[in-house]
């Protein structure tokens, strides 16, 4: 394997998998998954079955404005390909079937125009986001992310308590560890105004 860039990921020879998923194993803790990222790629940046570049630094970025709103056809069709990388890889008891949660959520995006992540839904998009972030060498760390959700505060003072704890749990005297904060969305166009609109 060839470690450049500081990445353990490798795939798993011959794993690949019928809808383009490829299994990919963590050197360092054995942790397989599988990864369907591969297949909704833009352009071809050189990586083959044993080498990864995704890390390199292409310069170019093209991040959605925060003004922009996405109709609740984009919203849909992002929301399915979500859930199903979600179903693919976590196993977890108890929690309610693809086609279930889809329909939980099309109902959600008819009535409000958006839908609300479960805690489990969340910490795996937190990870897969943090994953796939080109731009982070410490993204190696993506399994170990702490997630905490503060999307019940509702005043400054809650949004402060929360970034302390935040603050305090990632310097853990001295010994850093991994962790995202979050806070409720921004929904002005429907009157509410998110704790870090009135600061």
């Amino acid at each position: 394997m060839d470690v450049r860039n500081g990445c353990p990921m490798r795939t798993v020879e011959g794993c690949r998998f019928g809808n383009g998923a490829i299994l990919l194993q963590n050197d360092e803790t054995g942790i397989e998954f599988r990864d369907t990222l591969n297949k909704k790629a833009v352009t071809n940046i050189g990586c083959d079955h044993k080498e990864c570049y995704a890390s390199v630094v292409s310069g170019q970025s093209n991040p959605r404005p925060n003004d922009e709103h996405r109709s609740p056809e984009v919203i849909l069709e992002q929301a399915r390909d979500f859930f199903k990388d979600f179903y693919e890889n976590v196993q977890l008891d108890g929690i309610v079937d693809y086609e279930s949660r889809m329909q939980q959520v099309n109902s959600a995006v008819q009535t409000s125009g958006t839908y609300q992540l479960t805690y489990e839904e969340m910490k795996y998009g937190a990870r897969v986001a943090w994953r796939n972030s080109a731009r982070c060498i410490a993204r190696m760390f993506w399994p170990k992310l702490e997630v905490f959700d503060y999307r019940h505060v509702t005043t400054t003072e809650e949004m402060a308590d929360a970034l302390i704890r935040h603050v305090e749990f990632g310097l853990n005297n001295g010994n850093i560890r991994v962790g995202i904060t979050v806070f409720p969305q921004r929904m002005p166009e429907i009157g509410r105004a998110s704790c870090r609109e009135r600061v």
